[in-house]
C-alpha cells in the first residue's frame, strides 16, 4: 500500500490517503480548467530531459489525470518524435513541427482522437491525422487563433516553445521526481519558475513517496 500525502503551502503534511497503485484515481486533484495548463517533469537526481526515461508509473498516473482533462493536446515535433507519441485516448492532439513529414505512432497507427500536424501533408498512415498547414507568422499568434475553440488545452513542449506561449498559460503542473524531502523539491519547484515571466503561486502540492506533484496558478490569470 502507498499514501498519496496532501502539504499545505507551508509545507506542512494536512491530509494523507492510503491507496492501492492500480486503482489510484488523481482526477479529483485536476480538476479541468477554462485555459491552458502546462505539464511537466524533472528529476532531481539525473539533468535528463526524456521524460519517456525519468517518468514512473505513478507520474504516468498524473499525465494520464491531466490529459483527461483536456479538450486538446498540443505537443511538438521534437517532442513528439523523442517520446515517440500515441494519439491521446482523451483528447485530439495538435503536432507543432517544422518538419514536411513526421512519423511516430500518433501519425501512421489509427486512432479515435484526431491528429492535427502543422505540415501540408495530407494523407498519413493514421486515418484520423491530417495537415493543418505550416505555422505562419508568429507562433503564440497561430496558436492563439488554432485553440480559439478550445475550453482546456494541455501543453507537452519544450521549455522554448512553451516560453513562447506562456502568455497563455493559466497553470503548471510540475512534477518532481525522486526528491528524499519536501525542502529538495521545493527548491527544484522554484528553480524551474525562475525560467518564466510571469508571476505564479502555489495551488496544490501532492506527495506518493519520493515524487512531488505541484500545481502552480499563474498570478496574472487567477
Amino acid at each position: 500500500m502507498n499514501e498519496l500525502i496532501q502539504h499545505t503551502l507551508d509545507g506542512h503534511e494536512i491530509n494523507a490517503t492510503t491507496f492501492i497503485e492500480e486503482e489510484l484515481d488523481l482526477a479529483h486533484w485536476y480538476p479541468r480548467i477554462q485555459g491552458f495548463r502546462f505539464n511537466h517533469v524533472i528529476s532531481a537526481v539525473s539533468s535528463e530531459k526524456d521524460s519517456n526515461i525519468i517518468s514512473n508509473p505513478i507520474d504516468r498516473k498524473v499525465l494520464k489525470a491531466i490529459r483527461s482533462s483536456a479538450n486538446l493536446i498540443v505537443t511538438t515535433g521534437k517532442t513528439a518524435v523523442a517520446e515517440n507519441l500515441s494519439a491521446s485516448a482523451f483528447a485530439p492532439l495538435l503536432i507543432i513541427t517544422r518538419q514536411k513529414d513526421i512519423h511516430v505512432p500518433a501519425t501512421e497507427e489509427g486512432s479515435k482522437q484526431r491528429v492535427f500536424v502543422t505540415s501540408g501533408k495530407s494523407d498519413f498512415g493514421n486515418p484520423a491525422a491530417e495537415g493543418v498547414g505550416e505555422v505562419e507568422g508568429n507562433l503564440l499568434d497561430w496558436v492563439k487563433n488554432f485553440t480559439k475553440d478550445y475550453q482546456c488545452v494541455v501543453l507537452e513542449t519544450g521549455i522554448k516553445t512553451t516560453l513562447q506561449l506562456e502568455s497563455l498559460i493559466k497553470e503548471i503542473c510540475l512534477t518532481v521526481v525522486e526528491a528524499k524531502d519536501i525542502q529538495k523539491a521545493k527548491g527544484l519547484a522554484n528553480e524551474f519558475l525562475e525560467k518564466f515571466a510571469a508571476n505564479y503561486r502555489l495551488l496544490q502540492l501532492l506527495q506518493i513517496d519520493t515524487n512531488w506533484f505541484f500545481r502552480f496558478e499563474n498570478e496574472s490569470k487567477s
